[in-house]
């Protein structure tokens, strides 16, 4: 009795924040948003003759239900989507769809995709222009590219539950006369420090939570560079929550830094790649809240005639295999599930160690 006596105190002001945290109002309480992303989508080349062959919701048919389960869906557009323009000279892959192919970008439900590469001037600047426009006016934002520096460089916002987004897109994979200036249309360039910082700050200032996409590093490296590991964390470091970056057309390890998540690399998702490397992929969905990045989902992909779906058998146990390994993730955080691996944050693993050890301290 008297053991309990003088635990009452905190017994009682346990109880108290119990029933406070459970009676407050829904717009205070913890607000969370999902995000999927995915990896390179090229709607032109040998593209254009397979979904005019099998029409436009063929690339997406297999990840549809998928693809459904977020508030927001993201993708990295390696084309330009006009029927202007020509190869522009002295480069080796360039890339068109058809305007029409941005149904295929409906079907799957994109929100919004990233521009700034090394391919969505591939056709010149009018059908780079044509791309934002046909973008935007069917309802798939375009980030990381615009008429000149200001709109290249500008945070792209989406709300959804609660949460204000800024969504900023940088390539470090810059032909001559890519970035965008003052006065000509381009892409963001990753390599121009001064506007990025101020896109940083202008992200954070109107926004509750920072996306970065970045086109960067070593085709068909399977590893990042030390400087992109370097100017990742440093983005993390300046306000960014998630980070996601395309290129290598491989796989790259997933990061957890500080309260940050980075994918350095996700492959690609629709697309006709040239090695069986390049067929390997993941679909990447990640949860955040008021706090920052909360917990991830991967599910590892191949990719046959530009059609991803979810890889089974030996593939999916290597693709898997893979991101533990690189990943250095602990094995008791990184765990199965079904066809996918799934990550919750150390702050999830210490709300579950705190109710045990409320339950072993009052029970005991």
């Amino acid at each position: 009795m008297n053991l309990l006596l003088n635990r009452l105190p905190i017994i009682c002001l346990f109880f108290f924040i119990l029933v406070s945290c459970l009676t407050l109002p829904q717009n205070v309480r913890a607000k969370e948003v999902s995000i999927i992303a995915v990896g390179d989508i090229n709607l032109g080349g040998r593209v254009n003759s397979i979904i005019k062959q099998n029409g436009h919701f063929y690339p997406v048919s297999k990840l549809k239900p998928i693809l459904n389960q977020a508030d927001i869906t993201f993708g990295n557009l390696e084309c330009a989507l006009s029927s202007r323009g020509l190869p522009v000279a002295n480069k080796e892959f360039t890339f068109c769809g058809s305007p029409q192919n941005v149904r295929t970008l409906q079907a799957g439900g994109f929100d919004l995709v990233s521009v700034a590469n090394n391919h969505s001037k591939d056709f010149g600047v009018d059908a780079f222009l044509d791309t934002l426009k046909i973008l935007t006016e069917n309802k798939v934002k375009p980030v990381g590219g615009g008429k000149n520096l200001d709109e290249s460089f500008k945070p792209i916002l989406i709300k959804k539950s609660g949460l204000k987004i800024a969504f900023l897109a940088f390539s470090g994979i810059l032909p001559p006369n890519w970035p965008a200036t003052k006065t000509n249309p381009g892409v963001a360039s990753l390599k121009n420090m001064a506007e990025i910082k101020k896109a940083m700050a202008r992200a954070k200032k109107q926004a509750d939570l920072v996306f970065v996409s970045l086109h960067w590093g070593i085709e068909l490296s399977t590893q990042p560079l030390k400087q992109q590991e370097q100017i990742a964390r440093q983005l993390i470091d300046s306000g960014a929550n998630l980070i996601i970056g395309h290129h290598s057309h491989t796989i790259q390890k997933i990061e957890i830094y500080k309260a940050g998540l980075i994918a350095f690399s996700l492959g690609n998702f629709i697309f006709t790649p040239g090695s069986p490397k390049g067929s390997k992929s993941v679909l990447l969905k990640v949860t955040l809240d008021n706090y920052g990045f909360k917990s991830f989902q991967v599910w590892p992909i191949i990719i046959t005639n530009a059609r991803p779906e979810i890889a089974q058998g030996e593939t999916a146990r290597e693709i898997k295999e893979f991101i533990k390994r690189e990943s250095k993730i602990e094995p008791t955080q990184l765990q199965e599930s079904g066809s996918s691996l799934i990550y919750k944050t150390y702050r999830n693993q210490k709300n579950s160690l705190f109710k045990k050890l409320t339950r072993a301290y009052f029970f005991r």
